[in-house]
Formats: C-alpha cells, structure tokens, sequence
C-alpha cells in the first residue's frame, strides 16, 4: 500500500484518470514533490496539509473547485501549480507559505486575489492570468521579491500603486483587461510591460517616451 512507503520523497501521477486523490497519501510524510497533473480530480483531500515537508505539489490540468485551509501548513512548499482547475476562491491561510517561490493559479474562474498573499515575501513568480479578477489586492505591493507578474486575461480597471514598489519586476503581463493606466513607478523599471488593453495606449506610450527622454 501507498501509505507504507514512508520513504517516498517525490510520487509522479500525472497523466493518468484519476478523479480522486487518495488518503493515504497524508502519511507519506517525507514527501517533497507530488505530481498529479492532467488528471480529472475534482478536491484535494485536508490530509495533504499533514506532508510538512512539501515542496513542490502540481495539481495543474485538473478539475479541482476548491483548495482545503491546510495546505496553508506546508510552510517549505516553494512551487504550488493550480493551474487550469475550476477554482472559485483561494484560502486566506495559502498567505502562511512564506517559503514558497512560485504559485501558478491562472486558468481559473477567480474573482479576487486574498489580501494574505501579500505576507508570501519570498515570492518570485506569480501566475494569475484568465480569470475573472476585477481588483488586485493593494498588499500584494508587499511582494518585495517578485520577479514576474502574469495577470492578462482578467477584468481589471485598475492596479493599486503599491505594486510600483515592486523594484525586483523583470517581466509583467497585464494585456487584455479594461486598463486605461499603469502604476507611474513602472515606466523607471527596465521591464517588458505588456499592455495591449489599455485604452489610450499611443497617449501612454507618448508619455513614456517623455518620461525616458
């Protein structure tokens, strides 16, 4: 049985039929990487959040409607994959990985972003792209490592200054929302700014080009 493999460090099960995520499964506790990508699960079982050594877990290419509070345990997880599932919401307690280094979750049916993803200050990438965000959390101006923002394909009017601080970007995507503006801080960064939504782009790029001359 699954469960007896106590020395398990990493388990590949991606590309299979599985439409459940066995129980067992949470007393594999030296496991550091699962992969149960391009599956048909549709819950990830509360009994993963007892995997404290987790580092990596890609549930990416599933069916998955929602995430349980406890994966909020896994404080050495670094790369969560959640992308391309049916996810409404995100748990407030994912905020608590303050080790994690990248977080997929585009490919979803989101309308917010929890503010407590703000404390993830190792964060390094994050993917939130086709969903349906109408606002992005002012704290996530508190990513102080944040190399790469992908958030195209969403509803947004706005994005907070706060992200202007963010001085670490290396690449943002915010193409194919309702944009008419980007933070003022951005346009001193050297980085690739995609922004073929905002409405008066030629306006916008004159004023870039004022700001660079």
């Amino acid at each position: 049985a699954l469960s007896q493999l106590t020395k398990l460090q990493e388990l590949y099960l991606e590309y299979n039929r599985l439409t459940s995520i066995p129980a067992e499964l949470g007393q594999l506790v030296n496991l550091q990487k699962l992969v149960l990508s391009n599956n048909q699960i549709t819950s990830i079982p509360a009994v993963l959040g007892q995997l404290v050594n987790m580092q990596k877990l890609m549930l990416n290419y599933n069916q998955i409607i929602s995430i349980p509070a406890e994966l909020g345990q896994l404080v050495n997880m670094q790369k969560l994959m959640l992308n391309n599932n049916q996810l409404t919401s995100i748990p407030p307690e994912l905020g608590q990985l303050v080790n994690l280094r990248e977080i997929s979750l585009s490919d979803n049916r989101l309308t917010a972003i929890p503010p407590e993803l703000g404390q993830l200050v190792n964060l390094q990438r994050l993917y939130v792209s086709c969903n349906q965000l109408t606002s992005i959390s002012a704290e996530l101006g508190q990513l102080v490592n944040l190399q790469k923002l992908y958030s195209g394909y969403n509803k947004l009017t706005s994005i907070p200054p706060e992200l202007g601080q963010l001085s670490k970007l290396q690449e943002v995507w915010v193409g194919n929302n309702k944009l008419t503006s980007v933070p003022a801080e951005w346009k001193r960064f050297d980085i690739p700014l995609v922004v073929e939504s905002i409405q008066d782009i030629s306006a916008w790029m004159k004023k870039l080009s004022d700001i660079l001359a």
